[in-house]
C-alpha cells in the first residue's frame, strides 16, 4: 500500500506543477501495480504485458514483493480500483493533449470490462473513446498541438554529489519554456546549495579536465529534439538513395528515448560559407535516455549516446525532404491558412529570401560530386521534382484565396517561381546525363 501512496504523492507534485503528462503516468504505474497484484492473486482481467504496451517503462520498476493476499485486502487492490486509475491517466492524457496514447488506455479499458461483462460501463466509455478519437483528429488536422521542449543537462562538480557529478539528463518541459527561462529555473534550482555556479549554454562536447572543478560547479544546458523512428529511417535511406515514403510522419509525444542535437560539421578547421551546399556535413549526436518520456518524473538520465556525419550528399537530401514535407503538411490543411502558406511559399520559391534549392541542385545534381552515389542522385532529383510539383500547387491554392491586395505578392512569387524552376529543371536533367 505504501507503493501506491508514494505513487499518488508523486502525482500530486506534478499537478501541482501543471504537468498533465507526468501525473498521468503515476496513475498507470499504479494502475500496474494493481494490475500486477491481481495477476499474482489469480483475478486478473488480462496480462500484464498488455498494460506495458501503454507503460513501458512500468518493466523497469520495482514491482510488488513476495506477498500474502490478506496483506492487501483494500478497495486498492482491485478490478474497479484498476478501471478507476486507468480512467484518470485518460483524464490527465486528454489534458496533456496525448490523445493517442490516450486512445491507447482506453482500449485497455474496454478489455478490462468486456472481460468483467460490465456492459454499462463499456456504454460510457465507448461513448469518450469516440469523443477523444474526435479531437485527435482536429488536433492534427488544425495541427494545434505545441510539442514539449526538451533539454539536455550535464551536470559536473563535487557539489552536486557522487550520484549526480559528471551525470547526463534529459529534460521534458512545457512548450513555454524558453531554454532562457528554462536555464533561470535550474540555475534557481541548483544555485541555492551551490556556490560559484557556472551555466554553459551548448550542446559541445565538454572537456572535463578544462573545467575549473575546484573552485566551481557546471551546468550544461542544450535543446534537443525527439529522434523518432521515421527520422532514423530517412537517416538509414538518405545514405544509400532510398527513397522515403510520402505521407503524414506526424508521431506522438509518447514513448520517446531517443533525442537528437544537430550542428553543421565540415572536415577541417576551414569556415564555409553558408551557400556552399557541396561541402557542408551535418553532424548529429542522438542521446538514448533509461527511460522513455513521458514518465512519472520530468527528467530521465542518459543511459547512452552516439553519434552520426551526415555527408554533404546525405545533407543536402535531408534538406530538401524537409522542404517537401513542409509544402506538403501546409496543403494537407482544408480550408488552407493563408498567412502560413504564404511564408512557406516565400521560403521556398523567393531567392532573396533563401536561395537554396537552386544551390542545392547545381551543386549536386549539375555537376558530378565526388562521393555522391547515383542512388543518392537520383533520390534528390525525385525530391527536386516533387519540391517544384508542390510549390505549383501551393502557388495555385494561394492564387485561388487571395484578395486584390495580394496578388503583387502572387505575382513576385509566381515570376521567382519560374525562373527557379528553370534553373533546377536544368539541373535535374543535367544529373539524368551522368547515368
Amino acid at each position: 500500500v505504501s507503493t501506491q501512496s508514494t505513487g499518488e504523492n508523486l502525482g500530486q507534485v506534478q499537478r501541482t506543477h501543471d504537468n498533465p503528462a507526468e501525473a498521468a503516468h503515476t496513475k498507470l504505474h499504479q494502475a500496474a501495480l494493481v494490475l500486477q497484484y491481481l495477476e499474482q492473486s489469480g483475478d486478473s482481467p488480462l496480462p500484464l504485458d498488455t498494460l506495458l504496451a501503454a507503460v513501458p517503462n512500468h518493466a523497469k520498476e520495482l514491482g510488488l514483493p513476495p506477498f500474502e493476499a490478506t496483506e492487501f485486502a483494500s478497495k486498492v487492490w482491485t478490478k474497479d480500483a484498476l478501471v478507476e486509475l486507468l480512467q484518470e491517466a485518460v483524464t490527465l492524457l486528454e489534458e496533456a493533449r496525448l490523445y493517442e496514447e490516450a486512445i491507447t488506455v482506453y482500449q485497455i479499458i474496454l478489455a478490462v470490462l468486456q472481460r468483467s461483462s460490465n456492459y454499462s460501463l463499456m456504454v460510457e466509455a465507448l461513448t469518450d473513446f469516440k469523443t477523444v478519437c474526435e479531437r485527435l483528429v482536429a488536433a492534427n488536422t488544425n495541427q494545434e498541438r505545441l510539442a514539449s521542449n526538451y533539454y539536455r543537462v550535464g551536470l559536473y562538480g563535487k557539489a552536486f554529489g557522487a550520484e549526480l557529478d559528471g551525470k547526463e539528463f534529459v529534460y521534458k518541459v512545457s512548450a513555454r519554456l524558453t531554454l532562457g527561462h528554462f536555464q533561470k529555473k535550474l540555475t534557481a534550482q541548483f544555485g541555492h546549495d551551490i556556490d560559484n555556479l557556472e551555466v554553459m549554454t551548448t550542446n559541445k562536447d565538454i572537456d572535463v579536465a578544462s573545467l575549473d572543478l575546484a573552485n566551481k560547479s557546471y551546468i550544461q544546458i542544450g535543446a534537443v529534439k525527439p529522434y523518432t523512428d521515421a527520422a532514423a529511417k530517412g537517416d538509414r535511406e538518405r545514405a544509400t538513395g532510398t527513397a522515403v515514403a510520402s505521407g503524414d510522419n506526424k508521431q506522438s509525444e509518447q514513448h520517446l528515448r531517443r533525442f537528437v542535437f544537430e550542428a553543421a560539421h565540415s572536415q577541417g578547421k576551414k569556415a564555409l560559407s553558408e551557400d556552399d551546399f557541396s561541402k557542408q556535413q551535418k553532424r548529429k549526436v542522438i542521446f538514448t535516455t533509461a527511460q522513455s518520456l513521458p514518465y512519472v518524473k520530468s527528467r530521465v538520465p542518459v543511459e547512452s549516446r552516439e553519434e552520426l556525419i551526415l555527408s554533404a550528399a546525405e545533407n543536402a537530401i535531408e534538406m530538401m525532404a524537409d522542404r517537401v514535407e513542409k509544402l506538403r503538411s501546409e496543403l494537407r490543411f482544408n480550408p488552407p491558412r493563408q498567412n502560413q502558406l504564404q511564408q512557406v511559399l516565400a521560403g521556398s520559391c523567393v531567392a532573396l529570401v533563401n536561395g537554396g534549392p537552386v544551390l542545392i541542385a547545381e551543386a549536386f545534381l549539375g555537376r558530378p560530386q565526388p562521393g555522391m552515389t547515383s542512388a543518392q542522385r537520383q533520390y534528390l532529383s525525385s525530391l527536386m521534382d516533387s519540391f517544384l510539383s508542390l510549390c505549383r500547387a501551393a502557388l495555385s491554392v494561394n492564387k485561388g484565396i487571395i484578395n486584390q491586395s495580394m496578388v503583387p505578392f502572387q505575382n513576385m512569387v509566381e515570376k521567382s517561381y519560374g525562373e527557379m524552376e528553370i534553373k533546377i529543371r536544368a539541373a535535374i536533367a543535367a544529373a539524368a546525363a551522368m547515368k
